[in-house]
């Protein structure tokens, strides 16, 4: 049988980690799940299915550019919008 209790502290201390690193460190966490995230992605799509997913970087860009013209736009509630 399988021991989960790695994989259970890996999580709580990435979970702890924002609170006591700040908002810097958490910050940088999100970026780097966040890449983690499209590279597999793209890790599936040309590793397993053999073609080179070039839609992938389209909207992991457009995204990243719609969300930062509604940041700027929502000055007032940009943690909201953020969501």
């Amino acid at each position: 049988m399988r021991s989960w209790s790695g994989p259970v502290l890996l999580a709580a201390a990435l979970g702890l980690l924002p609170f006591v690193g700040g908002e810097f460190l958490a910050y940088q966490i999100g970026l780097f799940l966040l890449y983690g995230v499209a590279a597999q992605g793209v890790a599936l799509c040309w590793g397993r299915l053999g073609f080179l997913p070039l839609g992938h970087a389209l909207f992991f860009g457009l995204g990243a550019y719609l969300s930062g013209g509604i940041l700027k736009a929502a000055q007032a509630d940009a943690a909201w919008y953020a969501l």
